[in-house]
């Protein structure tokens, strides 16, 4: 079974989190390191923009604290 990595930001106007699915193999991490994040939030709808690094960081954080940004495909 493999897991799917999450990036995951906190929406600036509801304070909710938003995963969203990322390749975490060393080369795509080091490719978009710097990169910009954009989206449409589903919580609030407002287009939010962060860096990809804030999202792999937090993600990060969230699977050794809860394991909740990793889902299991198959």
């Amino acid at each position: 079974m493999a897991h799917q990595f999450h990036l995951r930001f906190t929406c600036l106007a509801t304070g909710k989190h938003v995963d969203c699915p990322a390749a975490d193999d060393f080369a795509s991490v080091r490719a978009r390191w710097n990169d910009a994040v954009e989206f449409a939030c589903p919580h609030c709808r407002i287009r939010h923009r962060f860096t990809f690094r804030e999202g792999y960081i937090a993600g990060s954080m969230a699977v050794g604290a809860t394991g909740a940004a990793v889902t299991q495909t198959r």
